[in-house]
């Protein structure tokens, strides 16, 4: 009998061994990326949070504030800039750890994260063919002699196939000169031929209303290799940008979180 009780003794400590293990080699990794906990912090005011998985625009001044003084990796311009800690007021201010100030100029963004969190460098360049722009532009029932406030073009390669996709951005907002009847943006990609659209807006002009969009950053944050798109969209006057994480996800962009 006590050899009977002395062998489920070992069965069970076997066991147990075994789901230790097995915890150490994968259950903590992936408890650690289903709790995983991202935060952004974009332009002057924008906060967008990862939390269980879930995406949450962060706006009380309470939540804000209990981010200060904390160390962040920081991007300017799409150009990593290093950590610093953070102090917002009016916009995001930078101190090193001897709480000197750091001054910049730029589009800003920082993260802080308990998972690997990937930003890419990119270019902005110039349109070389509007081939595809005045596809968009008939589909959406607009003549393809434009004039444009913004136009560039992006070659990045988002879902890491090894052939890099042409992001272009087209607006005519704000157009003070030409008074068009109709503001527009669009942001889209081409890949092999096709047109993916991230953004589009076609309203009549009522005098500085629309926005013009820009690609704010390339970045991977659930280490997949498929990179998430960070899209802003500038409004007139002091008007917060708008801001749009997409996820490029079968054969389509989804937006995971604004702060529209």
């Amino acid at each position: 009998m006590k050899k009977k009780k002395n062998i489920y003794i070992a069965i069970i400590f076997v066991f147990l061994i075994y789901f230790v293990l097995l915890y150490l080699i994968w259950g903590r990794s992936e408890i650690n990326k289903r709790k995983a906990d991202i935060v952004f912090l974009i332009g002057e005011n924008t906060i967008f949070q990862k939390i269980n998985n879930k995406w949450y625009n962060i706006t009380s001044a309470s939540s804000i504030e209990n981010l200060n003084w904390q160390k962040y990796h920081v991007y300017i311009s799409g150009m990593s800039a290093g950590s610093y800690y953070l102090w917002h007021s009016d916009k995001w201010y930078l101190f090193d750890k001897n709480k000197n100030p750091y001054n910049y100029s730029g589009t800003f963004f920082a993260y802080d994260a308990n998972v690997d969190v990937k930003v890419s460098d990119f270019e902005v360049g110039q349109i070389d063919t509007y081939q595809y722009i005045h596809q968009v532009l008939e589909e959406n029932h607009l003549s393809s002699n434009q004039t444009y406030t913004t136009q560039s073009l992006t070659n990045f390669d988002i879902d890491n196939d090894g052939e890099k996709e042409s992001f272009y951005v087209v607006s005519n907002a704000f157009d003070e000169e030409n008074n068009p009847t109709h503001i527009f943006s669009f942001v889209f990609m081409v890949k092999e031929n096709k047109i993916y659209l991230l953004y589009n807006s076609v309203e009549k002009n009522k005098m500085m209303n629309g926005c013009k969009p820009y690609i704010s950053n390339f970045l991977d944050i659930d280490s997949d290799s498929r990179n998430e798109l960070i899209l802003a969209c500038a409004r007139y006057s002091v008007q917060e940008p708008i801001y749009m994480l997409y996820k490029f996800d079968s054969n389509e962009f989804k937006i995971l979180i604004t702060n529209q």
